[in-house]
C-alpha cells in the first residue's frame, strides 16, 4: 500500500515543476565560473550571449538553406558563364572610370561626382575591411560539401565587398547623375544582378549580400547628400 502525505489530497501526485525549474536555474548558473556566479551582470550576460548564438543558428540556417536553393538552381550551370561575367563588372577595374567619366564628358565640371565617389569609397573599403576582419564569417566552401566557381580574394565571407562597392556607385549614380529618373534603375538593376551573381558563383551566403547593399547604399546616401558636396 502506498502511503500519501499528510497534506496531499488523495488521488494527487504532488508537482515536482519548482523542484525541476530550480534545478535549471542551478544547471545555468553551473556552466559560469565559479567566480562569476554571485555577480548578477554575469548572469545577465550569459543570458544575454546565449540569447544571441541561438539566433545567430536560426540565421545561418535559413541562409544556409537558401544559399543550397539558388546553387542547386537547375539552370545555373547553364548561365554560368554569364554570371561570371557579370560578377567581373564588380571586380572593381571600372570604377576609376565610372568615378572620372562624368567629368570628362562634361556633366561635372565641379568634380563634385568625383568627390562624393571618393569619398565614399573611402567610407566604404574602411568599414568593409573593419567588419570583414572583425566578424571573419568563413565562406559557404569551409562550411558546406561545395565548390565555388570561382575563387574568392579571401577567406571571410560578410559582407560581400563586390555587393558593397556595387550599391555605392549605382545610388550615387540614381541619386547625383540620373537625378532620381527612370534610368536610375539601369545602376541599380547592375548592383542587384552582382549580388545574385555571388550567390550563384557559391562565393557568399545570401545575407552577406544584404548587408554589402545595405552597407554600400547608406554609404552613398550619407556622401551623396552631405552639404559639403551638394555645393559642389
Amino acid at each position: 500500500m502506498q502511503l500519501q502525505p499528510a497534506n496531499t489530497p488523495t488521488g494527487v501526485i504532488p508537482s515536482s515543476g519548482s523542484n525541476s525549474q530550480s534545478s535549471n536555474r542551478k544547471f545555468a548558473y553551473s556552466s559560469l565560473p565559479l567566480h562569476l556566479q554571485f555577480i548578477p551582470a554575469a548572469h545577465t550576460w550569459h543570458k544575454f550571449r546565449h540569447s544571441y548564438l541561438s539566433m545567430f543558428d536560426v540565421i545561418h540556417k535559413w541562409d544556409t538553406r537558401w544559399l543550397l536553393r539558388l546553387i542547386h538552381w537547375p539552370k545555373r550551370l547553364k548561365f554560368l558563364q554569364l554570371i561570371k561575367l557579370v560578377s567581373r563588372t564588380g571586380d572593381g577595374h571600372s570604377y576609376p572610370v565610372i568615378a572620372i567619366a562624368p567629368f570628362a564628358l562634361g556633366f561635372d565640371p565641379t568634380f563634385r561626382l568625383f568627390k562624393i565617389f571618393l569619398a565614399g569609397f573611402c567610407i566604404e573599403r574602411s568599414a568593409y575591411f573593419v567588419m570583414k576582419n572583425s566578424l571573419r564569417r568563413k565562406r559557404p566552401t569551409e562550411h558546406l560539401s561545395l565548390e565555388s566557381a570561382v575563387t574568392p580574394g579571401d577567406r571571410f565571407s560578410f559582407p560581400s565587398g563586390h555587393t558593397s562597392a556595387a550599391f555605392l556607385v549605382s545610388t550615387i549614380l540614381a541619386l547625383g547623375f540620373f537625378d532620381y529618373s527612370a534610368f536610375a534603375l539601369i545602376p541599380l538593376a547592375w548592383a542587384c544582378a552582382i549580388g545574385c551573381s555571388r550567390i550563384l558563383l557559391g562565393v557568399h551566403y545570401p545575407i552577406d549580400t544584404i548587408a554589402g547593399c545595405l552597407l554600400g547604399s547608406s554609404v552613398a546616401v550619407l556622401v551623396s547628400t552631405n552639404t559639403y558636396f551638394a555645393t559642389g
